[in-house]
């Protein structure tokens, strides 16, 4: 597993944003990374993915390579989603001061959330 640190002396709404950008970013470069890997000779070890995979939908598995032609577009959302849950590194941002209360916190990653609007991140 790995993980990617941001570290903020505050987490106000401008260093909120400034980490979610970068997060964001660490996620792009990791998902180009991981597609450069779809026809790898050393193929990724996501067999955790393909057995919750198979246990979810009683489907076997197919191989990365090919699980966007040999399963419908509901299922291979699935199982692409099971696979980067499993590889991504995990975003988390530490801040040394800023809201005094989780509530204050929530409150404000739901305005920033709502601020961004849909799309990726």
């Amino acid at each position: 597993m790995l993980a990617v640190f941001e570290v903020k002396k505050t987490l106000y709404g401008p260093d909120l944003k400034d980490a979610f950008i970068h997060l964001r970013s660490v996620h792009s470069a990791f998902l180009n990374w991981l597609h450069s890997k779809r026809d790898a000779v050393v193929p990724l070890d996501i067999t955790r993915a393909l057995r919750a995979f198979s246990r979810m939908t009683g489907v076997h598995a197919p191989s990365f390579k090919d699980y966007d032609r040999a399963l419908p577009g509901d299922l291979a959302l699935v199982y692409f989603t099971l696979v980067i849950e499993q590889l991504t590194p995990v975003p988390i941002v530490l801040g040394y001061g800023g809201c005094k209360t989780e509530r204050g916190l929530r409150a404000g990653m739901v305005d920033f959330l709502t601020e961004q609007g849909g799309g990726l991140g």
